[in-house]
């Protein structure tokens, strides 16, 4: 999967998490707004708890990356 389509379902993943919490993280929401093909996103990441878990992380370093910048300031 291009790198640009991961990216685009982590933002959303996030988006529905900051705005809804995980209870309202669902693979048809996801693929409905990020404009990503529904079976794209389970072939890839098997279950909704697989892709809320890879999103999370990619935030964690994220932040990271953000905090190790401050630091340096």
């Amino acid at each position: 999967m291009p790198n640009k389509t991961k990216e685009k379902i982590f933002k959303t993943t996030l988006k529905i998490i900051s705005s809804e919490g995980i209870k309202g993280v669902t693979i048809r929401k996801i693929a409905r707004i990020s404009g990503v093909n529904i079976a794209l996103i389970n072939y890839h990441y098997k279950s909704k708890e697989n892709l809320i878990i890879e999103s999370l992380k990619l935030f964690s370093k994220k932040m990271e990356t953000v905090f190790i910048e401050i630091d340096t300031l």
